[in-house]
């Protein structure tokens, strides 16, 4: 049964659509892998002379992946066996396609092991529905799903870790245990730093509950630190790698707002994207009422690893953690939150009564539920929850976009839809009052006063800038200056475009007809001019956006219409410049 499910859950990570977070911060990982393999370092420099990406940064003349190297280091013996089918982990597709695989396998054996360390505390069938609420109900399927962060390896380090704490192995795994131990909490942390605080707390509750595994723990990791400070030091010049330096936990001005955002806000908050929580939480405070549970050494080791970590990862200047569903952050505390949750359970049933139990564990089952529907509906297969994270302007000239989109509850990431997204934009775009269009005035194609919906961002050569239309629809929303309505004379709009393959393009204003593009698709640039009926323009009232509409039926990728070539947009129209003009006629 176990291995039916987690066989299941692999193929179904496999199938989700979200693959966009693979090109963030984890693309390079595997380049560092190939590195290590072509040219046995970790340097970068055969593969970027100019324009790397923003994840490699220079140090001392060379170029290195910025992020956690445990995630390479582990990912090496599966980027060679690629490398000798002849792919290439520079190739975004290829990459994406083993970043893909890693993930579903970390989160299969992620299930797994959350499985046997259940099993430690309680039946076979509460322990499988434990498992699936903590894994399909979690960031464990919506981060550790959708790319091979550094969280993944670091992650299944640390449920190894728990489950030789939470086990009472004998004889010769007895002996093994501590030395097993000090080597995967270095792991944990080699795959990501913040493992730390879950690393220093395991010292702390071997040392006061298991003292004979300290020393020969502690011996195994510091051999194991000192090789990677000895590493550091030769290749950097320092004692850790810049990601693995303290300096990076900065003084946080905004540091009691990420408090409350990686706990409870509705783009990133562990409680809401994981509401069964709060039945554990509800759980914990009922049973320690009759139960002496507060005197279990892990509910303190739990407790303290969800606060310190929480205040580690709010230290953070970018607390939101960049491009990613819910609450990214936190998804090392889910694990503090399963030893909690075992702890409430295995006690629940004799020191509650009946109803307490049922209710309790009913609504842990419901809560479960609603956050199985966010984690691995949304997170993984709703492509609207991926570019949720899109930010097309700065929505207040004095803070970060992201902490406003995070912290809006008008618009949750776990509701995330098409219609709600474009209804976002224009709302963060009308409260910045754009400044109007005018006659003889063109829509700037980078300029925050125009509304840009269904568009790629702007492209520039040579002086001169267009952006191509994605998808089927492709829409520009901008204001009136409103003294156009007292003019007489006729309106007109002027379009110069370009097209990608043969288009047939109906042109809208306001829901109105406004005309019809048609170009046989060979790349030149043309000229097209749109009268305007001046009864369509709205310039003030209740609703005073104007909105251009553009329907490309006809619209292709170019790896689609052509054999070869590698990009997968969806394009149809190329716009140059659109500008509101006196019609010929009334000249």
């Amino acid at each position: 049964m176990l291995a039916l499910l987690a066989a299941a859950t692999i193929l179904l990570i496999k199938l989700a659509p979200t693959q966009i977070y693979v090109a963030g911060d984890s693309q390079e990982s595997l380049v560092t892998a190939q590195a290590i393999v072509q040219h046995g370092t970790i340097r970068l420099d055969a593969y970027y002379s100019q324009d790397w990406p923003a994840t490699v940064i220079e140090e001392n003349g060379h170029l290195y992946y910025y992020f956690p190297l445990g995630a390479s280091v582990l990912s090496v013996p599966l980027v060679a066996l690629q490398l000798l089918r002849g792919q290439d982990m520079l190739v975004e597709a290829e990459n994406f396609a083993l970043q893909k695989n890693l993930a579903a396998l970390t989160v299969g054996l992620a299930l797994v092991l959350i499985y046997l360390i259940c099993r430690r505390f309680v039946g076979r069938g509460l322990s499988l529905g434990l498992t699936i609420v903590f894994v399909f109900g979690s960031a464990i399927v919506s981060t550790m799903g959708v790319a091979f962060w550094s969280v993944n390896p670091a992650f299944l380090f640390m449920l190894i870790a728990l489950l030789i704490l939470v086990s009472e192995p004998r004889g010769r795994s007895g002996r093994i245990a501590p030395y097993l131990l000090g080597g995967v909490l270095f792991l944990a942390y080699l795959s990501r730093p913040t493992a730390a605080v879950m690393v220093a707390l395991v010292f702390i509750y071997v040392l006061l509950i298991r003292p004979g595994w300290f020393l020969r723990m502690t011996a195994v990791s510091a051999l194991l630190a000192a090789g990677f400070v000895w590493f550091s030091w030769s290749e950097f010049g320092q004692l850790l790698p810049s990601y693995y330096l303290p300096e990076r936990l900065q003084d946080n001005e905004a540091f009691w707002l990420a408090v409350y955002a990686n706990l409870a806000s509705p783009g990133r908050g562990v409680l809401v994207y994981s509401p069964f929580l709060l039945a554990v939480g509800a759980g914990l405070v009922l049973v320690a009422r009759r139960n002496r549970i507060w005197r279990e050494p892990l509910l303190w080791l739990a407790l303290l690893w969800i606060a310190l970590h929480l205040v580690s990862v709010s230290q953070l200047w970018r607390w939101w953690g960049g491009w990613a569903f819910g609450s990214r952050f936190m998804t090392e505390t889910l694990l503090a939150w399963l030893l909690i949750a075992l702890l409430v359970w295995r006690v629940a049933r004799t020191t509650l009564s009946k109803t307490a139990y049922t209710g309790l564990t009913a609504s842990f089952a419901l809560l479960g539920a609603v956050a199985i529907m966010i984690n691995t509906g949304q997170g993984l297969f709703n492509p609207a929850a991926v570019d949720w994270n899109r930010w097309h302007r700065p929505l207040a000239f004095d803070e970060s976009p992201q902490t406003a989109l995070m912290l809006d509850w008008r618009y949750p990431q776990f509701l995330a839809s098409p219609q709600q997204l474009a209804e976002r934009d224009l709302k963060y775009w009308l409260a910045e009052s754009p400044s109007p269009l005018t006659a003889g005035s063109s829509i700037d194609l980078q300029s925050t006063a125009f509304l840009f919906q269904g568009w790629y961002e702007p492209e520039t050569s040579g002086g001169d800038i267009w952006r191509w239309s994605r998808g089927n629809r492709a829409q520009i929303h901008f204001l009136v200056d409103p003294a156009l309505s007292d003019r007489e004379d006729a309106l007109s709009l002027e379009i110069i475009a370009s097209y990608f393959q043969p288009q047939r393009i109906t042109v809208f204003l306001n829901g109105q007809p406004l005309g019809i593009l048609e170009d046989p698709g060979d790349g030149a640039i043309r000229r097209h001019r749109l009268p305007i009926d001046p009864d369509t323009l709205r310039f003030a009232g209740r609703q005073p956006v104007n909105t251009l509409e553009f329907l490309l039926p006809d619209a292709v990728s170019p790896a689609a219409a052509q054999p070869g070539n590698p990009d997968q947009r969806v394009i149809g129209l190329a716009l140059r410049q659109i500008m509101l003009v006196a019609s010929p006629e009334s000249q």
